[in-house]
């Protein structure tokens, strides 16, 4: 009988410390069948004259390989930790002091890999025997001082160290096996400010959903959707025609669990703080230096944005970069939007039938106070047949 195993794929293991880009190589198990992969990683991220580049944007690329080339899984560190949220984890467990020092980082961050909806789905697994060569493979880059608009502090000697645990079924086969779930970008894209973008979806296996995300540094992600729009077959079905708040509201009924991030982190007046979350519901934080115990947040109007400025508390300024502890609360992690297609279609959690239509097309209309210099993404996720 088929029973579940926690394994250890790779130790945690330290890289070259002065080191500041490389890629990490990881063979996978070659039997058994693979559910989800836990990815740990910790590095040193350090205030200077900016804040420390933050781990999110240091692990640029996860991609899983098969049969030497090719791509089962492929994201980027955000993309990796939005879809954990969207299915079901709790993103303030997976990552939390991330310790800005110049001692070693013994904090990990942890990024899970699911071939399934959720962890221990029985009908999605990866058959490792189908596939030869299987690999993980994992980008990093600690030198990059401007990411999404705003400047960071590079580090030099990083110290990544990284780990990665496995759960696999053995002795035995699942019985209701289907296939795995393929994540892949279909579109990757400069923005033009209050243009429409059009993506086709790839027709061929059932598609789950997708995900769309957008990022630049003091804009409101509204900018980035002033309207979405997916169509299939040239209108014959219209899926979706809405703007950014109704958009927001359909993610309450489908995803009603708020994100919740918690860090640490070095701040300091008039610096901006990535709040990792499209819609800032709730947000606060606390030093254990005197007089800034609480912290302020300047926005514009009513809106929620994904980019704040820390201002001392009682119109206190931040002497220097303050350890603080931050809880952050909201929608959209790290300004990813997911749309299930799976709720919509009569496969239900097998996804939609892509092959039953001609086109299907993805229309993204940014605003006028998008940035040129934002770069916009799309992931999609389908299942795909065992062997294939």
């Amino acid at each position: 009988m088929g029973h579940f195993d926690n394994i250890i794929i790779r130790p945690r293991t330290g890289e070259t410390a002065g080191t500041t880009t490389g890629t990490i190589y990881q063979d996978l198990p070659e039997k058994g069948y693979l559910s989800a992969l836990m990815v740990d990683l910790a590095c040193k991220v350090q205030w200077s004259t900016t804040p420390g580049l933050d781990i999110w944007n240091i692990f640029t690329k996860f991609e899983v390989l098969v049969d030497g080339s090719k791509v089962v899984k492929s994201y980027d560190a955000k993309q990796l930790r939005a879809i954990a949220h969207y299915s079901g984890m709790d993103l303030s467990q997976l990552g939390w002091y991330a310790r800005q020092s110049v001692t070693l980082d013994k904090e990990f961050w942890r990024f899970p890999i699911l071939f399934g909806r959720y962890p221990g789905d029985l009908e999605y697994m990866l058959d490792m025997e189908r596939y030869s060569n299987p690999q993980l493979r994992i980008t990093y880059d600690a030198s990059q001082t401007l990411v999404d608009g705003e400047t960071y502090n590079a580090q030099a000697n990083p110290t990544v160290r990284s780990g990665v645990q496995g759960l696999i079924m053995r002795s035995g086969a699942p019985k209701n096996l289907k296939g795995y779930i393929k994540s892949t970008e279909i579109d990757n894209w400069s923005c033009v400010a209050s243009t429409t973008r059009q993506t086709e979806i790839p027709r061929g296996n059932n598609v789950i959903g997708y995900m769309q995300g957008a990022r630049y540094s003091d804009d409101h992600m509204y900018d980035y959707f002033a309207n979405h729009e997916l169509t299939f077959d040239n209108g014959e079905w219209q899926l979706y025609d809405h703007d950014y708040q109704q958009i927001e509201s359909l993610e309450g009924m489908w995803y009603p669990r708020p994100v919740e991030i918690r860090l640490r982190k070095d701040v300091s007046d008039g610096q901006p703080l990535d709040t990792c979350v499209g819609v800032c519901n709730e947000f606060g934080g606390a030093s254990a230096i005197a007089g800034i115990e609480q912290l302020a947040l300047q926005h514009e109007g009513n809106w929620m944005i994904q980019d704040l400025f820390i201002r001392g508390s009682a119109g206190g300024a931040l002497a220097g970069a303050t350890a603080t502890e931050l809880v952050i609360s909201g929608q959209f992690p790290h300004q990813n939007i997911y749309f299930p297609l799976h709720k919509y279609g009569e496969e239900g959690e097998f996804g939609i039938d892509t092959t039953k239509y001609g086109r299907i097309d993805i229309k993204t209309t940014t605003g006028a106070g998008a940035n040129a210099s934002a770069n916009l993404q799309t992931v999609a996720e389908y299942v795909v047949p065992t062997g294939e």
